[in-house]
């Protein structure tokens, strides 16, 4: 009975933590489709660039997918694709801060879906896993 006490205890301590971390209330019902599309271009970039390095699509489906990036055959050439993977993280990670700032972590109620698992991807492919990883922590416990 004394370890369950204490887990409640934790958990309890743990969850109200989480209340002052995510800026959009449960009340909100409206998609923001500004945002939905920012993040989901955002993710298009994140993933895109990846399944590129992979090696695993056609040509075809590889030429539509820079196409949709607005990317150059000739700017994955060679060692040039990891600069660019770079760059296209270090934006993202900017544009992800931002939008953290001013909503909080995007909800699914706030962007729907796939929009709303943009921000995990970008974080997790950053140097800030560790300093993101409280607010991911509490948007997935209040999903």
């Amino acid at each position: 009975m004394k370890y369950v006490k204490i887990i409640f205890l934790v958990s309890s301590i743990f969850l109200s933590s989480c209340k002052d971390n995510n800026k959009v209330s449960f009340e909100q019902v409206k998609i923001n489709v500004e945002l939905k599309d920012k993040l989901e271009t955002i993710l298009l970039k994140d993933q895109g660039i990846r399944k590129i390095v992979s090696g695993n699509l056609s040509d075809k489906i590889k030429i539509e997918l820079l196409t949709e990036m607005n990317i150059n055959e000739s700017d994955i050439e060679g060692n040039k694709i990891y600069g660019l993977i770079r760059e296209i993280d270090s934006t993202n990670l900017l544009e992800v801060e931002r939008i953290i700032k001013k909503y909080g972590y995007p909800s699914k109620s706030l962007v729907g879906e796939p929009a709303n698992k943009a921000v995990f991807y970008v974080i997790q492919h950053s140097n800030k896993v560790d300093e993101y990883l409280p607010l991911i922590s509490c948007s997935l416990i209040s999903v």
